[in-house]
């Protein structure tokens, strides 16, 4: 589950990703690994990891909100470039 949240943090990091795709991106891979758990202990109905998976993506729907516009305006800010500065002459001659 560690890898759905890093993706899900990079998906909220990333200029212009809308929050419902990130979030509904979240959900199906946290449904996956429980999936994949449950066919690696040979469990299947795995309710804890599901419980888990449903209380995460509740979570991050409902108080997610603030940590998404935070992100989009920190990953939408440009960096001014610098300018280059000269000594004397015509631009670009030193």
């Amino acid at each position: 589950m560690v890898t759905c949240c890093n993706d899900h943090d990079i998906c909220y990091d990333t200029c212009g990703e809308k929050k419902e795709l990130c979030d509904f991106e979240f959900k199906k891979c946290l449904y996956t690994a429980c999936r994949r758990n449950d066919i690696v202990s040979g469990l299947t109905g795995g309710k804890g990891c599901k419980v888990v998976a449903k209380l995460s993506f509740t979570a991050t729907m409902t108080l997610g909100c603030k940590s998404y516009l935070d992100s989009q305006e920190e990953a939408c800010t440009c960096i001014p470039r610098k300018k280059k500065y000269t000594r004397g002459g015509k631009s670009g001659e030193l």
